[in-house]
């Protein structure tokens, strides 16, 4: 038998699972979470959490709480970009374009735009130079939050508003829309000067790719946002920008306006072989055709007598240059 007491001491020990250590959320480059389904339209790495980074491009297009911009990184070598996007400001941030920033949140997507719902913005740097802008003809899925430029010459189908307003575009061929934000200082010089009016051609402009699609598949509703006045330039001249020979004098619509027949009439254009396009204010084809021996003294004949009274566009494109008219029918 022991000889002394002894004392025995024991810790507490809680047995069972050890404690979770949360995972931080992965980075991505942008051009891996901004990719969507070809068929439907939907994102691709909807719902994932995640990091990713790039610069600020144009202006944050929420003039109230709430942030609204676009950012892009050229990672992958070329223009990757994806929308910034809260009910609420975050981390009291003000967007400046050229700002480097790292933003958490989840891959989101509102009406076809692919963004993301952003929880905490950081800036790295600041005064960044934007990439050179993408020159395009036309808008879809691949112009989606990039920096455009679009080429050529555009007639507008549409009256610009005092507030955001969407106004339809044609070159004569293809038809796309042109999204002025109240949150802009486009919307504040057109209406502080002349509001673009049916008619009006749009010979520059700069912008941000965006998409509006409201029904499925999201694969239509393709938009640019010019950011800037400085971004818009528009020639409100019955021919193109390309120093066209061919003159108001010299191109008739005739009558104008008219019951329903008419003929254009010239004294030559510039190319042998042009084409005519005839479109109602919607922007629907009435008539597309190839005319040949147009160099010389011009005349053709139309007859819309089964068309409805309104405005009707008429679009040459005569070798670089392109000449639009309005044509009344009563």
């Amino acid at each position: 038998s022991p000889t002394s007491a002894e004392t025995y001491y024991v810790d507490y020990v809680e047995f069972g699972n050890p404690p979770v250590v949360p995972t931080p959320d992965p980075y991505y480059p942008i051009g891996t979470i901004n990719t969507e389904d070809a068929t439907t339209g939907i994102a691709d790495s909807l719902n994932v959490d995640c990091f990713t980074s790039g610069i600020v491009a144009g202006v944050d297009l929420d003039g109230n709480a709430g942030i609204n911009f676009t950012i892009i990184d050229m990672a992958s070598g070329s223009q990757e970009g994806i929308v910034i996007f809260n009910f609420v400001d975050i981390n009291n941030y003000v967007v400046t374009e050229g700002d480097s920033i790292m933003v958490h949140g989840y891959v989101d997507q509102f009406n076809g735009l692919t963004q993301i719902r952003v929880d905490s913005i950081s800036v790295l740097a600041t005064g960044i130079a934007l990439p050179a802008p993408i020159a395009v003809t036309d808008l879809d899925e691949t112009t989606e939050a990039k920096w455009l430029s679009l080429t050529g010459n555009w007639v507008s189908l549409s009256t610009s508003g005092s507030f955001s307003s969407n106004l339809d575009l044609t070159n004569g061929t293809d038809t796309i829309i042109m999204r002025i934000d109240s949150d802009t200082d486009v919307n504040d010089s057109l209406n502080a000067s002349n509001p673009i009016a049916i008619g009006d051609t749009i010979c520059g402009l700069l912008g941000i790719g965006g998409q509006f699609d409201n029904t499925a598949p999201r694969t239509e509703g393709y938009q640019i946002f010019p950011m800037r006045w400085s971004d818009l330039t528009i020639c409100r001249l019955s021919t193109g920008i390309n120093d066209t020979e061919v003159i108001a004098s010299e191109f008739k619509l005739v009558p104008n306006p008219t019951n329903g027949l008419f003929e254009i009439r010239s004294s030559g254009f510039n190319n042998a072989t042009i084409n005519i396009s005839i479109r109602d204010i919607s922007g629907r084809l009435i008539s597309s055709e190839i005319v040949n021996n147009a160099n010389g003294n011009f005349t053709k004949s139309f007859d819309l007598n089964e068309e409805s009274a309104g405005i009707y566009f008429i679009t040459i494109i005569d070798g670089e240059s392109v000449i639009n008219e309005k044509l009344i029918l009563k």
